[in-house]
């Protein structure tokens, strides 16, 4: 995944491509909007490949990596922004939204590749069968008194009651009487 010319991998290419892509969006924006939001968007643009050459030269990959992805998404809400307000077209929204996210999965696998894990994983998963939660890099486990006295998972997952179908129409529901 190394461009043979320069030796560095070919997401930075693919990055800086696309930061001359938003630049020559930028040029079209009107007036106001181009050095608000504009130099915002450029600016980010900018970062993202600067960034990922930082990343291909040091130590610690997965933490300039996990800044590469907020970059990502702060670019990805600046380029809504325009879009919203009509300085880009859908077709040009689409395009952007698809470079980013290919950016995105590249910079993924590129901190998948440094390690053999993910470089930056969200949220928070539990093992329902042996109470394990698993929170970003850190692993835990579920208090006892959290715990279901059935299965061992958290009392909380287990006391919801599941919904029961709707039968019948929405009509026929609003005349049927509560508690009978």
């Amino acid at each position: 995944m190394t461009d043979t010319a320069s030796g560095l991998p070919v997401i930075v290419q693919k990055a800086y491509e696309f930061n001359l892509w938003i630049v020559q969006k930028v040029k079209s924006f009107r007036r106001s909007f181009r050095f608000t939001v504009g130099d915002r968007l450029i600016f980010t643009s900018i970062d993202i490949p600067t960034r990922l050459v930082d990343a291909a030269n040091a130590r610690d990959k997965a933490r300039i990596l996990g800044e590469v992805n907020g970059m990502l998404n702060r670019l990805r809400f600046l380029l809504r922004m325009a879009k919203d307000r009509k300085f880009l077209g859908v077709d040009s929204y689409g395009y952007a939204a698809g470079q980013s996210a290919e950016i995105g999965r590249m910079a993924g696998a590129l901190g998948t590749t440094i390690r053999g894990t993910p470089a930056f994983r969200t949220g928070t998963t539990t093992n329902r069968r042996t109470g394990t939660i698993t929170s970003g890099f850190t692993t835990g486990r579920i208090p006892e008194e959290l715990r279901s006295p059935k299965s061992g998972a958290l009392a909380s997952q287990t006391s919801v009651p599941k919904p029961r179908p709707i039968c019948g129409t929405a009509a026929a529901a609003g005349s049927r009487q509560i508690g009978t």
